[in-house]
């Protein structure tokens, strides 16, 4: 416990008795006799607000003191406000001053020695109190530190079990659109290659043909047949890119759920509600991927325009 002596010089003597008894019981007492020749007096004003009791030494020298004076008005505004005690000395034959008439002093008597005894032993009394505090205070800290933790393990538990479950889910719906994905795109290749097939078998079929004018009719008869088919190429690509887009934005948000699991494991005891909450809230992605950006005219093979050609160069029938 850190215990502050003020005095007057001409009071010295009764300072470095009390000085004496309170250093050998273990106090750290600090006093302007602390401070050497040369530093500055704001030194006295930093010993203040650190001691945890405030002695002031009142007599005839004392109360004309400025110094002391001014140690007093620091020590009232701020050991009063921290409730920290503040202990007057009367010396004998002197009177309470009136700025300290709220304060219980202690009445000094001609037998210095056993004056500095007593006020010894009052200043254990505030020790003890001082001490029982504490570990009041520190039982509160521990107390409000196991609840934290607590809740701490209970996030960190209940974000595990939350992952796990988003990680199943995911993983499962990655799959499944992957492989929808593989299916749709195989139907799109099977209509692009059914069409393409179609279109010169029938053209290779009808080439032969003495009436040219009844297999451009012909051709032109399976125009929408082709159209249909290439329509339904077109249609698969599309939902088979939906689903590939769906899969890979599946499998963003595993590794970004992967990340928020590793930030809790390693920062969970520090970690405020906002940087949790920032962290994990990269897993709903929403982004493009090439597959979004594709379109079924860069795999269309045109092949309605290439039927034009055929009837445009196949000789026409004479009038």
């Amino acid at each position: 416990m850190k215990v502050f002596i003020s005095y007057s010089h001409y009071d010295k003597e009764v300072a470095q008795t009390f000085y004496r008894h309170f250093n050998e019981r273990g106090f750290d007492v600090s006093w302007d006799g602390s401070i050497n020749v040369g530093y500055k007096i704001n030194e006295l004003q930093k010993m203040i607000l650190a001691c945890d009791v405030f002695i002031v030494i009142i007599s005839g020298n004392s109360i004309q003191s400025s110094y002391v004076q001014s140690e007093i008005s620091l020590a009232l505004g701020y050991m009063e406000t921290r409730n920290k005690p503040i202990i007057p000395y009367i010396m004998v034959e002197n009177d309470i001053p009136s700025n300290l008439l709220q304060y219980q002093c202690f009445m000094g008597t001609s037998n210095i020695e056993n004056d500095a005894v007593k006020l010894t032993g009052a200043l254990e009394k505030i020790k003890g109190s001082i001490l029982a505090k504490q570990e009041e205070e520190q039982k509160v800290i521990d107390t409000a530190r196991e609840v934290a933790t607590e809740k701490v393990e209970v996030v960190k538990r209940n974000l595990a079990e939350y992952t796990v479950k988003i990680f199943d889910r995911l993983k499962k719906n990655e799959k499944r659109d992957r492989r929808t994905a593989g299916i749709f795109y195989g139907l799109a290749v099977l209509f692009l290659g059914t069409a393409v097939f179609f279109s010169i078998a029938k053209i290779r079929s009808t080439t032969g043909d003495p009436e040219v004018l009844r297999s451009i009719e012909y051709i032109l008869s399976n125009i929408l047949t082709l159209a249909i088919v290439i329509a339904l190429s077109r249609l698969s690509f599309a939902l088979g890119q939906a689903y590939m887009t769906n899969a890979l934005r599946s499998e963003d948000r595993i590794h970004a759920l992967s990340f928020g699991e590793f930030f809790i494991q390693a920062y969970g005891d520090e970690a405020t509600r906002d940087e949790v909450r920032a962290v994990f809230s990269d897993w709903n992605i929403d982004k493009g991927t090439s597959f979004h950006s594709q379109s079924s005219s860069d795999f269309d093979p045109n092949i309605m325009s290439a039927l034009e050609i055929i009837k445009e160069a196949l000789p026409k029938k004479k009038q």
